[in-house]
C-alpha cells in the first residue's frame, strides 16, 4: 500500500519560519551584542560629558579673570553685591579687584543674568550646578599670606555644587586657577 503523502526529492518539508529555540537563540545574541556596544559607548560618552563640563569652566574662569583685572586694586566707593535667592550674584557693583574677595556664584554673566538662559534648548545639560567662587588674598614673594605683601593672589575656583543651592565648596572641583597681581 502507498502512502498519499509523498516526501519530495529535494528534501525540502511544508514548514517554514524558525523553531521556538531558535529565536530564542537569536534574542540572547543579540542582547549579548547590545550589552558590549553600551558597555563601550556609555563609559565614553561621559567622558565628553566630563571633558565639556571641565572646558566651560576653564573658559568661564578665563573670562572672569579678564573681567577682575580691568578694575583698579583699590576704589572708595562702596561694593554692594546682592545675591539672587536663585544663586546667581551680579558683579557689576564689584569696583575693585580686592571686593571679589568671597564673591560666590552661580555661574552668570557680570549683570547676574544666568548662563543657563542664554544655553537654553541646547546640549548643555547640568549647567545650573556649576558654580564659582573668587578669593583674593595678599601674599609675598612666596606666595603665603602675610609674609612681606607685595602682590594679591587672585583664585577663582568653579566647582559642580552637590548638596543644594548653597555655595560651598564641597561639589566636585572642575577647575582652579590664580594668578598675582603686584600691589
Amino acid at each position: 500500500m502507498r502512502s498519499s503523502k509523498r516526501i519530495p526529492i529535494t528534501g525540502k518539508s511544508d514548514r517554514t519560519g524558525f523553531t521556538i529555540i531558535e529565536a530564542m537563540l537569536a534574542v540572547m545574541l543579540m542582547a549579548a551584542a547590545s550589552a558590549m556596544v553600551f558597555s563601550v559607548t556609555i563609559p565614553s560618552m561621559d567622558q565628553t560629558f566630563r571633558q565639556r563640563d571641565h572646558q566651560i569652566a576653564k573658559s568661564f574662569s578665563d573670562t572672569l579673570f579678564a573681567e577682575i583685572l580691568i578694575r583698579p586694586i583699590i576704589t572708595t566707593s562702596p561694593n554692594v553685591a546682592g545675591q539672587t535667592p536663585d544663586g546667581y550674584q551680579s558683579r557689576l557693583r564689584l569696583k575693585s579687584i580686592r571686593s571679589f574677595h568671597n564673591y560666590a556664584s552661580k555661574l552668570c554673566l557680570s549683570d547676574g543674568t544666568p548662563v543657563s538662559a542664554l544655553a537654553a534648548g541646547s546640549a548643555l545639560p547640568r549647567i545650573d550646578s556649576l558654580f564659582c567662587k573668587v578669593t583674593v588674598v595678599e601674599v609675598g614673594n612666596d606666595l603665603q599670606p602675610g609674609s612681606g605683601t607685595k602682590f594679591l593672589k587672585i583664585t577663582v575656583a568653579i566647582f559642580r555644587q552637590l548638596n543644594g543651592d548653597s555655595v560651598s565648596e564641597n561639589g566636585s572641583n572642575l577647575h582652579t586657577q590664580s594668578i598675582c597681581v603686584a600691589i
